[in-house]
Formats: structure tokens, C-alpha cells, sequence
């Protein structure tokens, strides 16, 4: 088969690590062509391969946004694979034009509620593939359930393949004694008794930062030690404003600490520096963070809210879950969980030991083979 496998995101967002990810195992499959499509919105330019195809001279203001320019590069596409591959729903507008198409569906957040209104109308054209797809691929149940909800799509169409965890995700022996770990204590400037509250993604309002920094303000009042320690990009600026508010509303500016993009090495490395993974969010379509930080050997305090208990297990029944899970506005129940954690630690060890156990049913390759078979699936259906 002849797959033509168009990608819009780095390695270093979770669409496109996922991407990456699932291309290096595919390349394997005996019967698989891959060819290789990034279109870089923000360059503008379209490589196959990594080399460039072809390029488009910037338009002003709006007009020349990212989205935009996917949308005139994605053109250039040549229309002669057994299947396209259209590795998130931002590049779904492609199966008009570009069959028999598989899209992957990671969430469809911003289609139901844009931050920017005035990019409202084009995300409604860059969707609008979703319900044209011959084969709809979503990372969770969750998102599977919100596509049928908001799309005439028939359900037997949509197959659900989890993420997988990067083979640079595990604990590290010996770690604290390493001068890696020392290194992470002196650049966060961590006292010597400080016990570090992690928190990895953007300020999305979805992600519920300030919700979090009212966790570890409560949770701090019975462990004054805690530091909390914000690893990624900010994302829109509203979000670092609302963070920043929180922040100085609680009194904590002294106990925060902020951390911009990482290496997969070095997130590695903050997950074993770590205590705990706090992540309360609100919305989420899969949930990286918790998975790598089960695999990590980290415990985790995540809401119950969308996708996030399908990762960590909690199918409702006591004791099944890998992660202390409560309510994203439950602010005192999840403070509860984190001063639990971190006091008790035969419950540390419990949750370390279910969370890998968790982590090792999620696997790139196991992602792959399920995507090959949506494309045998797919190819020949039109």
C-alpha cells in the first residue's frame, strides 16, 4: 500500500509526537509505503521526506495565519496514494479533495469552542473533512463518543487507538544520587527539603491551571516544603494572564516555578525529580501527561473529567484506578489527595506500582498495528 501520511505539528506537541511515533513503526510494515508529508504552516512550506516541495509567500495579518497556510500548501498534495493518512482533525479539510482518507481525531475542542472567535469559521472549514473520511481513527472513547455527538458520521466508521508511551519515559535508577537530578534542584532552585508538585501542559483554560495552583496553595498549607513546577509552553496569552492572577491572588509567586518546552530526555527527568502529577483539567482528549508519568514510576492526581479516566484506569470501581482521581472543581479533594500521597507512603508505592503496571498496556507499536489496520481496512473503498 501507497500511504501518504501528512502531518502539521513538531515532534514537540502531542499530535505530533504521536505522529512521529506511529510513522517510525509503520515504516516497518512489510506491505507499507509511507510517504512523509509535513506542511509547516508557520514556515510555509511543504516537505515530503523533509524535503521541500514547495513554498508560499506570506499574506498579511490574518490572512496569513498557519491555518491558512495548510490549507494553500495542503493543495500541492499530490492526489495518488492507496490512502491519505490525516494525522489530526486540523487537517481533516483534505479528505474533500484527497480519498480515500483516514483522519485521526485527537479532540475537537476548538471546533466546539475556538479561543479566537474570529478563527470560528475557518476551523469550521478545516473540520470539515471529519464527516467526508472513509475511516475516522479517535484517541480515546471520549473522543470517539464527542465525534458521533457532533458529527453525522456512522459509529462503525470510527476505531479507537490509545497513544502509546516513548520508549525515553521510565524511572531512572539511582536517579537521586545523579548529577542530572542535582542539576534539575539547582536550575529550579529548590530548597533542600522542597518536594516538587509537577504540572506539565499549556494555560489553556480547558487545562485548569489556575484550579491547580489553588490545589497546591491548599495542599501547601499542610506541607509548607511543596514547590510547584510548570513544564511547557504557554499557548494563547490569555491563559498565562490567568495564571499569572492566580498566582499573585494566592500568595504563592515565591513557590512557583516555570518551565518552557523540554526535551523528551528532560521531561523524563522532571517526571523522577517529581513527588506527585497534578493535573486537573477540565477537557482533554487523550492525556499525555498522566500516562508518562505512570510510566515514570510517578503518582498521579488527575481530575475525572473526559478522557483522563480512561488512561489511568478508573472504571469506577474502587481500587481499579493507576491515579488518585477527583472532580476538576473538587479544589479540597484533590489538595486531600496530594497531602495523602505525599504523607503516606505505602499509598505512594501502591500508586507507582499500578501506574506502571497501567503504562505498559499503552505501546507506539500496538498503535501502529492498529492503524495498519484501518488502512487495509480503507484501501480500494473508493
Amino acid at each position: 500500500m501507497d500511504i501518504t501520511y501528512i502531518y502539521n505539528s513538531t515532534s514537540t506537541s502531542g499530535m505530533g509526537r504521536r505522529a512521529s511515533a506511529i510513522a517510525r513503526w509503520l515504516h516497518r510494515a512489510e506491505d507499507v509505503v509511507l510517504q512523509e508529508w509535513m506542511i509547516n504552516g508557520a514556515a510555509g512550506d511543504l516537505r515530503r521526506n523533509d524535503e521541500v516541495q514547495a513554498r508560499v509567500q506570506p499574506w498579511p495579518g490574518a490572512f496569513g495565519s498557519k491555518s491558512v497556510n495548510w490549507i494553500r500548501l495542503g493543495r500541492h498534495i499530490p492526489a495518488k496514494a492507496d490512502v491519505y493518512d490525516l494525522t489530526n482533525q486540523t487537517l481533516s479539510f483534505l479528505a474533500r479533495h484527497r480519498r480515500p482518507a483516514v483522519v485521526t481525531v485527537h479532540d475537537i475542542i476548538e471546533f466546539l469552542d475556538p479561543q479566537q472567535k474570529a478563527a470560528a469559521l475557518l476551523n469550521r472549514y478545516l473540520y470539515s473533512g471529519i464527516d467526508r473520511a472513509e475511516q475516522l481513527i479517535a484517541v480515546s472513547q471520549y473522543t470517539a463518543r464527542t465525534i458521533r455527538e457532533h458529527f453525522d458520521v456512522p459509529p462503525s466508521i470510527i476505531t479507537v487507538v490509545y497513544n502509546g508511551v516513548d520508549e525515553t519515559i521510565g524511572p531512572i535508577t539511582g536517579f537521586r544520587e545523579s548529577v542530572a537530578y542535582h542539576h534539575w534542584r539547582q536550575r529550579l532552585k529548590l530548597p533542600d527539603e522542597a518536594r516538587l508538585v509537577l504540572y506539565v501542559g499549556s494555560d489553556h483554560p480547558r487545562k485548569n491551571v489556575p484550579g491547580a495552583l489553588q490545589v497546591f496553595s491548599r495542599a501547601r498549607k499542610e506541607i509548607p516544603n511543596l514547590i510547584f513546577v510548570k513544564v511547557g509552553e504557554p499557548g494563547l496569552p490569555a491563559g498565562r494572564a490567568a495564571t499569572l492572577a492566580a498566582i499573585d491572588q494566592l500568595g504563592i509567586r515565591a513557590a512557583v516555578r516555570f518551565v518552557g518546552h523540554v526535551s523528551a530526555g528532560e521531561l523524563n527527568e522532571l517526571y523522577n525529580v517529581a513527588a506527585v502529577l497534578l493535573l486537573p483539567s477540565r477537557l482533554e482528549g487523550f492525556g499525555m501527561p498522566p500516562l508518562e508519568a505512570m510510566a515514570a514510576g510517578t503518582p498521579v492526581v488527575c481530575s475525572n473529567a473526559a478522557s483522563l479516566p480512561e488512561v489511568v484506569g478508573d472504571d469506577g470501581a474502587y481500587g481499579t484506578q493507576a491515579a488518585l482521581v477527583r472532580d476538576p472543581d473538587d479544589i479540597e479533594g484533590m489538595a486531600s489527595a496530594i497531602v495523602r500521597v505525599l504523607a503516606d507512603t505505602q499509598l505512594a508505592t501502591l500508586l507507582r506500582g499500578k501506574g506502571l503496571a497501567r503504562a505498559r498496556q499503552f505501546s507506539w507499536e500496538t498503535a501502529a498495528a492498529q492503524v495498519l489496520d484501518v488502512y487495509r481496512r480503507t484501501a480500494g473503498t473508493v
